[in-house]
């Protein structure tokens, strides 16, 4: 059985923010059972691991998380995101540079809070930041401005590899799960040229034509004529690959009507209803 955990926070109060990570950390990722004791001497003379999440280590603890103070707050940002700690490797506390760094008493240490960390992560905070950031021209944050793509951390599960390396330093074994993967699939537009009305059809020749945009027209030519497979038409093959795998996937079609930014081919097209019915098969 995996061994069970009891936090005790100190010097804040304990707020949603601090259940959701500990959620995230011991249910979602280690699979490992946790208890919040009401009372101090409940939580000292707790059995198993016993969790100190606080500015300064906590006496009695066997594993200290730093605490900068954002989880006992309500704001959307905090000042800790822009301090980083030192990266050295520590028992019971995280290994690798992060934000949210916390000065260590009596040294001159730069520890992470790194639940802050995962809070701010998992919850994309950093896409709430409107002083702090460039948006598209959609209003939409830029991903190259985010902290996950500047440090190279997309490329991993960067907060479930964390939260394993600091489950490594405190002997904690994480429960065995199963995987099981369910790919989805958006669908703005299931058609590039197919099953369009004649209306939007000259409309799209028209606009081809005075842009200049030769190869569309070719390409929209024998789509319609010459057999041509249309280009965003993958949907055989998608389901190859998931059957391949031994997967299903579940298709999103956007059905709304034309709009500024949307332009599906409409949900009424014999062509559409006649896609959905033979993915739903």
């Amino acid at each position: 059985m995996a061994k069970e955990v009891a936090i005790w926070i100190e010097g804040e109060p304990r707020t949603p923010r601090h259940d959701y990570v500990a959620y995230i950390v011991f249910d979602v990722v280690l699979g490992v059972p946790f208890v919040w004791p009401e009372h101090r001497e409940d939580w000292a003379s707790f059995e198993g691991l016993k969790i100190g999440y606080a500015a300064e280590e906590v006496p009695e603890s066997d594993a200290w998380i730093p605490s900068s103070g954002f989880l006992s707050q309500t704001e959307l940002t905090h000042s800790g995101v822009n301090i980083w700690s030192d990266g050295t490797p520590i028992p019971g506390c995280s290994s690798g540079r992060l934000p949210f760094g916390v000065a260590a008493a009596n040294s001159d240490r730069l520890l992470s809070d790194w639940w802050s960390w995962i809070f701010w992560t998992v919850t994309r905070l950093e896409e709430q930041q409107p002083q702090s950031v460039q948006l598209d021209r959609m209003n939409r944050f830029i991903g190259k401005q985010s902290i996950a793509y500047q440090e190279g951390w997309l490329r991993r599960p960067e907060v479930e590899v964390r939260i394993l390396e600091w489950a490594e330093t405190v002997k904690i074994a994480p429960a065995k799960g199963t995987y099981k993967v369910r790919p989805t699939i958006d669908v703005d537009s299931a058609y590039a040229y197919l099953h369009r009305s004649a209306i939007r059809n000259v409309g799209s020749i028209a606009r081809d034509v005075i842009t200049g945009q030769g190869r569309r027209l070719r390409e929209r030519w024998n789509v319609w004529f010459n057999g041509q497979q249309d280009p965003y038409d993958t949907y055989d093959w998608l389901e190859s690959v998931h059957r391949q795998h031994n997967v299903r996937a579940t298709f999103f079609f956007l059905m709304a009507d034309r709009g500024d930014y949307d332009r599906p081919v409409h949900w009424s097209q014999p062509g559409m209803t006649g896609l959905i019915r033979k993915i739903a098969s």
